[in-house]
């Protein structure tokens, strides 16, 4: 439990740390050194790589993790599985080299992609190749390594670019050839993890009953990665596609910006998992439910808080977009309650999938996946960009419904109490008012101070809620404030 408690105490730092270089990338360097249609070509070329990543990948990641104790870290699994995977991602290739495909995909407000087409291909084949050997770290519980390698190289990288393409020092292309490689650095980071595999001596016997477990458990895995995998790139790829590259990249902004609300809930998860997870063996429904109203009351009333400061200061967000302002303003409060959706209806995911009615879950994405896709293509092509917000928003409102009562009817279990319909109305009621002030730095400093005030009223005088008190109360505590 004490390597446990350490590894996730350095894994958030690094995490954070992370976001912090993302937002500084995306917010001020992107903003004051790049054009719309170079930040949409950067997140299209991720989105592809991580599409043909997750297709050529075959689900094998995660049956890795799960059966690696079985493995004994023999090396004829890995380099069995490593050969697998590189005839797939050659077919990928070749296939859209020798055929037509390419200029499918690359068609329409796309086609200034096929001059970039080699990075996307360096990209997919570099994630491919980290995916399977971040499945081995995380085996071996690498994870500080895995967290370095997942949250920071590749930000690092972009950051570096961006400025040496700033002052001139390299060209677009070579930004885009250069940064399709960054998986290859964490790759390098990655190698000496497999030295367990390397110099195991205990060789080399095909066990193919495991080997069919494997397989069969992967294939399953590999339906609900394209089902991720889509679900997490096709709003861009469409905008892409139907309106410009540049809007995608507008879009993008706004996306990220909506991602920093559900920061509480990935942090909460990570707790919450092994809990519900004994609860479920142990069939305490009770507790369970608990868990469900709490997780909802505290992921709401931070997810608000986010929203609500992130709305109360978007000038500053958005300083280095002054055109774009106003569109990435738009963009981001529909995207913004999606994720405050998503903080609403508790840990319902959770819950379900560390259930026996985990496939219930897989289908219901599924459905939704299909219904996000229909709506995106109709929808963009109604509104623009914004009609993938509102795509996400039907869908997503339609995945936690689905979720909700499914968990009501089968285990009588819901995440909503008195506290959870007080939390928005107080809030946004208090900071409504501070959105028509001037934008100086002395009204931006005071309202921030109005709005903070607000807030610790709510908690500690009000009492709004005790478990959202008692994460205050860890929180000032751990910045070091004492509550006594």
């Amino acid at each position: 439990m004490g390597l446990i408690s350490k590894n996730s105490i350095i894994n958030s730092i690094i995490s954070y740390a992370g976001l912090a270089i993302g937002a500084f990338n995306i917010i001020f360097l992107f903003g004051q050194y790049l054009n719309s249609n170079e930040i949409g070509t950067i997140f299209l070329l991720i989105a592809f790589s991580k599409t043909f990543a997750g297709i050529a990948g075959l689900g094998f990641n995660q049956g890795i993790i799960k059966f690696n104790p079985y493995f004994k870290n023999n090396p004829f699994y890995f380099f069995k599985i490593l050969t697998i995977l590189a005839i797939s991602l050659a077919l990928i290739c070749v296939t859209l080299w020798a055929t037509d495909l390419e200029s499918l995909i690359f068609s329409g407000n796309l086609n200034s992609l096929k001059n970039h087409n080699l990075p996307i291909y360096i990209a997919s084949t570099s994630l491919v190749i980290y995916n399977l050997i971040e499945a081995y770290a995380i085996s071996n519980i690498e994870i500080i390594k895995v967290s370095i390698t997942r949250e920071i190289v590749p930000r690092i990288t972009l950051t570096i670019l961006v400025l040496l393409y700033s002052i001139n020092l390299i060209s677009f292309d070579l930004f885009l050839i250069v940064f399709s490689f960054s998986n290859v650095i964490s790759i390098i980071i990655l190698i000496p993890t497999l030295k367990k595999i390397i110099r195991n001596d205990d060789i080399i016997r095909n066990n193919s009953k495991l080997l069919n477990l494997y397989y069969r458990y992967s294939s399953f895995i590999y339906l609900a990665t394209l089902v991720a995998v889509l679900a997490e790139n096709s709003d861009l790829l469409i905008i892409g596609q139907k309106i410009s590259i540049d809007n995608a990249g507008l879009f993008q902004v706004s996306s990220y910006l909506a991602t920093l609300i559900i920061i509480p809930y990935r942090t909460l998860s990570l707790t919450t998992s092994p809990i519900i997870s004994n609860a479920w063996k142990n069939k305490d429904f009770n507790l369970l439910n608990d868990i469900y109203k709490k997780s909802s009351e505290v992921q709401w009333f931070l997810g608000l808080i986010i929203f609500s400061f992130i709305v109360i200061n978007f000038n500053v967000f958005t300083y280095f977009y002054p055109a774009n302002s106003k569109e990435i303003f738009n963009i981001f409060i529909v995207l913004g309650a999606v994720k405050l959706i998503d903080m609403g209806f508790g840990q319902n995911s959770e819950i379900i999938i560390n259930s026996n009615s985990w496939k219930i879950n897989f289908l219901i994405q599924i459905l939704v996946l299909i219904l996000f896709i229909i709506s995106n293509l109709l929808l963009v092509s109604r509104f623009g960009s914004i009609g993938s917000a509102y795509a996400s928003i039907i869908s997503f409102l339609s995945l936690n419904l689905f979720r909700f009562f499914y968990l009501k009817r089968k285990y009588n279990l819901s995440p909503f109490s008195a506290v959870t319909i007080k939390i928005p109305i107080i809030l946004l009621s208090n900071f409504l008012f501070l959105l028509d002030l001037k934008n100086d730095i002395i009204t931006l400093l005071f309202r921030n101070l109005i709005f903070i005030l607000i807030i610790l009223i709510l908690v500690f005088v009000l009492n709004i809620s005790p478990e959202i008190k008692k994460h205050f109360k860890k929180i000032t505590e751990w910045i070091g404030f004492s509550s006594h």
